[in-house]
């Protein structure tokens, strides 16, 4: 039996036709069906300016009629500038950001007269934290736990005098003066190092733009800053000593805006693939 030329010629076609559709659907979905395979994670490097406030942890030893500082005296503003880098759930971050550290005392000469003293050494530190997502309840929104240490500097309180005298005077209703004499000695390290835990909740406002509330416990030496006073009332021949310590431990709140200035994915194999 003899085969029609227009059978061979029918049989040409639509081989030709299966041919360029496989190669048609090897060129356009073959790629699409292997990225299907891999799930997208965004990696980007990022610049954060932060303002907060930290509040300063103290001990003091000393005589009868010695208070702790003014707990608003406690509490001082921070800023500086961060860059980091986020990729998956990890995120690394580093940068400048002033440390403000206090310590003082009251002394209670009766309820109406209150001699204070005190002193706030601000440092720069340079930390190097890292940050692990915990929780993402939103696309948008994620939770983080963050550990880290950090390299803190004296840059601007040089001019502080290690040793002074002030005097303090109480004229009474009835015209009488009391006077109390103190002689004040500060002492603080020029360095000194710093570890941190904490945690941070991320919201993404828009494509480049995140808002970032940290709260961190930070940990040092409790003899960061020092401070000694003998005091001394006229009529009186008593003296009155007291002593207290801070260090960087405390607490920090930080509010920073973080900008997304590189942002790149990269590709990681579905957990649900298996080979």
């Amino acid at each position: 039996m003899s085969i029609s030329p227009w059978f061979l010629r029918i049989n040409g076609l639509v081989a030709c036709c299966l041919v360029s559709f496989s190669t048609c659907w090897g060129q356009y979905y073959a790629p699409d069906s292997l990225l299907n395979q891999y799930k997208t994670h965004p990696a980007y490097y990022y610049l954060k300016p932060a303002f907060g406030l930290h509040w300063s942890n103290m001990t003091k030893q000393g005589d009868n009629g010695f208070a702790n500082a003014d707990p608003f005296n406690l509490r001082n503003s921070r800023y500086g500038l961060l860059v980091g880098y986020h990729i998956g759930q990890v995120t690394v971050e580093s940068g400048a950001i002033t440390l403000p550290i206090y310590t003082g005392y009251r002394f209670v000469v009766d309820p109406s007269f209150v001699i204070g003293s005190g002193t706030k050494v601000t440092y720069w530190q340079f930390p190097l934290n890292i940050q692990y997502t915990l929780w993402r309840p939103a696309k948008q929104l994620n939770l983080n736990a963050l550990a880290g240490m950090a390299v803190n500097t004296e840059l601007g309180e040089s001019l502080l005098s290690p040793t002074y005298q002030t005097i303090a005077t109480r004229t009474s209703p009835g015209g009488s003066q009391t006077t109390t004499r103190s002689i004040i000695t500060t002492l603080y390290r020029k360095s000194f190092l710093s570890t941190s835990l904490g945690v941070s909740l991320n919201y993404q406002l828009a494509r480049l733009l995140d808002v970032n509330v940290q709260v961190n416990r930070l940990f040092s030496s409790k003899d960061i800053v020092s401070r000694s006073a003998q005091l001394q009332q006229s009529g009186n021949s008593s003296l009155y000593n007291v002593m207290t310590k801070a260090g960087a431990g405390g607490l920090s709140v930080l509010l920073g805006v973080t900008y997304r200035f590189k942002t790149i994915k990269y590709y990681r194999l579905r957990d649900d693939q298996v080979y």
